[in-house]
């Protein structure tokens, strides 16, 4: 859909696609608990979708990850950096 008033193309995220977004979010998160992938594959899949996001017009959608993503956050053991 093309905004008339910026010029900017806004891409709307179908009902669908959000679903299953999200389904698909809670079973990788099932299985890092259950161990059957790592932690890297995880995020790797959060790092996608938020890419995808950023491009479509859903703020809301985002909005609504982040704070899934906050309240159950995996484990994950913090190092600092040496030096």
């Amino acid at each position: 859909m093309y905004n008339v008033i910026s010029g900017a193309i806004e891409i709307r995220m179908y009902p669908k696609t959000k679903r299953r977004m999200f389904k698909r979010l809670k079973m990788k998160a099932e299985e890092h608990k259950a161990g059957t992938i790592s932690l890297d594959s995880y995020n790797q899949t959060i790092q996608s979708y938020k890419g995808f996001l950023k491009h479509a017009n859903a703020y809301a959608i985002s909005s609504k990850l982040k704070n899934l993503l906050f309240s159950d956050l995996p484990t994950r053991s913090w190092k600092p950096e040496d030096g």
